[in-house]
Formats: C-alpha cells, structure tokens, sequence
C-alpha cells in the first residue's frame, strides 16, 4: 500500500527533504571511508615500523656504515623513507643520530651535520611514494588515473628537482651547513617533548587493538604481526579509496568543488598554507599529500592548486624533526633539524614561482600513464628501486671507504 502524502505539503518539499537525508547518509559514509582511508596510511607505517623496531640496531649499523659516501648517505635517506614511508622516521632518527652518545665509555658522535645532511634530503623523495601508491587504487578508470597521478607525481618531481638543485650545491660549498653553524653556537635545552599527532587519538587505539590481537591473542613474533598489519592496510587502503571516490562522485559535485575553489584552494597562498598546517596537525606529509589524491582523481582540485599545498605539506613535515631536537637537547640535532627547514623553504622559494615546469612534467607523465599504465609501474620502479640500487652499489664498490666515519 502506497503511503499518503501529507496534506499541504508540496512534492518538491517532499522531494527535497529525501534529497537531503540521503546527502547525509551519503556525506557519513564519505567521513567513515576518509576515517578508514587514514587509518589504513598509518596503520601501514605502524605496522612498518615494528618491523623497523625490531631491527633498529641493523638499521643504525646500516646507515652508520655507508655515511661515508654522501651519495650513497642521499639514496640510503630515500630507501629507509620509503620502506617505512614516514619521513618522520628517517628524520628522528637522523636526528637520535647526531646527538652525542656514550659509547664504551666515550662521548661518541655517530653522524655529524655534514653526514646527516644528505640522508634529510634522501628522506624527502623516499616519502613521496605514499601518494604514489595511493593513486594506484585509480589505475582501472584512464581519465581518474591520469588525474590522480599527475597530482601524485608532481610531488616526487618537485623532490627530485629540489635535490638535483641543492644537493650538489651543499656537498661543494656546505652553504646550509654554515648557516646553521652561526644560527646554533651554544647548547640548547631541552624544552619540549613530541606533540601528539590529532590522528593519533582517533586511529592508533584501533591500531594498537589489531597489533595486540595479533600479538597477545595470535602469539605472533613483532615482525609477522608488522607484516600482517602492513597488508591489512594495503587492503583496507584500496577499498576505501575506490568507494570514497564513487561516494565524492555521487554527492553534489558542483557544491563540492566550489568549496574547494573558494576556500581551501582559492589561490596559491592559501593552498600553501593549508597544507601547512594540516601537515602540522597530522604530523606526516604522507597523510596530507594522499589525501589530496582521490580529490585530484574525483575532479574537484586540478594540479595548479594542488602544488602550493604539496610544497606546504613539505614544509610542515619539518616540525616532527624541530621537535624532537628541542627534546633532545643537542645543538647538534637542533643543527640537522633547520637544516630540514632550509632545505625545504629554498625549494619553496626557487619552485612556487616556477610552479610551471614540475607540473608541466607532472601533467605529461599522467598523459602518458593514461595511454600505458604500466609506465606507473615502470616510474616507481626506476624511482624508488632501481636509481636507489644501482647508486648504493655504485658508491659502495667506487667511493665506500675513501672517507672515514667519525
């Protein structure tokens, strides 16, 4: 039996209300699958880094081993970042590396500034694979893959350029190490303690339950329970990612991107700034720069307004770093912590005025991955593999061992 339509109520009336609870039911579906969209992203470094924590004093053999060799030092920053896809990580670690230790009874310096400086620069191309993995849950659908990785991409290029630029530059003339030689003389007191990430209160209790189930419950080893947490996550990553953007695409499109247009992304500076501070609140520029994808995949952000906010994003990821050296203590790790921020502000500074060059190239590649996908494939490969393989090796057999660690 049919309901009967409420007397005085127009049908437009009627048909507007339904309209709108199911853009409500559609909006928290899209908050619950952008929840399991970060969650998924953390989880995965969560689960990377157990693996990482129960091999911690191999990584730290590892790293001290091939700093010798600056070049080497660059891609062993990309390689570390990129396994554990958390520049945070290197960073800290970096960091915990430069600090003077006691070893055997003798205050010992593991890195200095000079060593730790191209492994910062290594980690800021390592954790751009996140977004590229991310705009591979697009690789179905031609026009949303183009779309998604062009905006992925323009960050690895803008990396990439930063580092071809600056790198040599710093190993001939030390110009950012000399600047944080004057800015830091003396010592610094230890004034702080690492800031609580707002993702950390909403995913690492649901984190924390999975490991422990896998852990207490399961009575796996910490490196089995990170691996299955690292694909759980891979999975949990590709679902939501493919029904966020069938939800992006069902609500209101036009309103969406108006939203976009005039606030978040209405001009470069904003869209700089906006990236900033999310990468600030989340602590991980990982996080902030993936979740732009699936906008970018939807249609709602096009690469002109995505790069202030992926340069934005670079910038904020310093913050881990400048906090854990203010909690250390050190000069030494307050030191490679402006240097991140030097590092990343010059880049800034030579690229958001030639915004045209990294996405033109960005803008090309997505056009040729929308004709042969498995060039993606190929460019993760090359970037993240094979350029980081054949460079360690190279440095290993020709320059390894032609300096000396401290």
């Amino acid at each position: 039996m049919d309901e009967k339509i409420p007397a005085g109520l127009p049908e437009a009336d009627q048909c507007t209300g339904e309209s709108r609870r199911k853009t409500i039911v559609r909006v928290l579906i899209l908050l619950m699958l952008v929840y399991g969209f970060l969650l998924a992203i953390k989880m995965m470094g969560g689960g990377l880094k157990l693996i990482a924590q129960e091999h911690t004093d191999s990584i730290r053999n590892f790293v001290e081993s091939f700093s010798a060799n600056p070049v080497v030092a660059l891609f062993i920053g990309v390689v570390i970042t990129a396994v554990v896809q958390s520049s945070s990580f290197t960073t800290v670690l970096v960091v915990s590396l430069v600090v003077p230790q006691e070893i055997n009874g003798e205050l010992r310096q593991i890195l200095t500034v000079q060593q730790a400086i191209p492994l910062i620069m290594g980690a800021n191309i390592g954790t751009t694979i996140t977004n590229t993995l991310v705009s591979m849950g697009h690789v179905s659908r031609r026009d949303e893959f183009r779309r998604a990785f062009s905006g992925a991409v323009v960050h690895d290029i803008f990396n990439l350029m930063c580092v071809a630029i600056l790198f040599p530059i710093e190993m001939a003339w030390h110009p950012m190490q000399r600047a944080v030689e004057a800015m830091v003389p003396g010592a610094i007191e230890g004034i702080g303690s690492k800031v609580p990430s707002v993702l950390d209160y909403i995913c690492k209790p649901v984190i924390k339950w999975v490991e422990s189930l896998l852990m207490n419950g399961c009575h796996l080893g910490i490196t089995p329970t990170g691996i299955i947490v690292a694909s759980i996550a891979t999975v949990l990553l590709f679902v939501c990612l493919g029904f966020m953007v069938k939800q992006l695409k069902k609500l209101v499109l036009v309103r969406l991107e108006r939203f976009f247009d005039r606030v978040l992304f209405r001009n470069g500076f904003i869209s700089f700034f906006v990236g900033l501070f999310m990468t600030f609140m989340v602590q991980s520029s990982s996080v902030t720069t993936s979740l732009a994808v699936p906008l970018l995949g939807a249609g709602l952000l096009t690469l002109e307004q995505i790069f202030p906010y992926t340069v934005g994003a670079n910038i904020g990821t310093t913050i881990t770093a400048m906090l854990a050296a203010l909690a250390s203590g050190s000069k030494e790790s307050m030191k490679i912590a402006l240097v991140h921020s030097m590092f990343n502000c010059a880049g800034a500074a030579m690229f958001l005025p030639l915004r045209f060059v990294p996405i033109g190239i960005a803008r090309h590649i997505g056009h040729e991955v929308e004709k042969h996908r498995w060039y993606a494939f190929v460019h993760l490969g090359i970037v993240f593999i094979v350029i980081p393989a054949v460079a360690i090796t190279l440095g290993y057999l020709i320059g390894f061992g032609s300096g000396s660690t401290p």
